[in-house]
């Protein structure tokens, strides 16, 4: 009974697996790198911090031992978390760095004040 299943049925199964593999591929494919990039950042991320309603990007200019120094993006962006691609490398502030001890970073990450990272 089951095998007369499956024969009548085997072109809709393999449909729903189709579309279940490929709904499976996009949710692994965008999944949030945010801890991972946080745990290892590298030179030219953006990290995105937020205060109240406000959301500020900053790029790694460089890396050292204990401390990352981040250039300030010259506006701040209201209401939602910037897209990467709303995030133009040409606005960053290279006159300013702010600087931070890894520690700092992550311990701002599990209160919630860094809410995004892009490689």
């Amino acid at each position: 009974m089951f095998r007369d299943f499956l024969t009548n049925n085997s072109r809709s199964i393999l449909i729903i697996s189709i579309l279940i593999g490929g709904w499976l591929l996009l949710y692994f494919l965008n999944s949030d790198n945010t801890e991972k990039l946080v745990n290892h950042p590298k030179v030219g991320g953006v990290y995105v911090f937020q205060e109240e309603e406000l959301f500020a990007p900053m790029r790694i200019d460089s890396i050292s031992d204990t401390h990352l120094y981040l250039r300030n993006y010259l506006y701040l962006f209201s209401d939602a978390v910037p897209k990467r691609n709303q995030i133009l490398t040409d606005e960053f502030d290279l006159n300013f760095f702010a600087i931070y001890e890894k520690n700092e970073i992550r311990r701002l990450y599990d209160a919630g004040s860094l809410v995004k990272a892009y490689p």
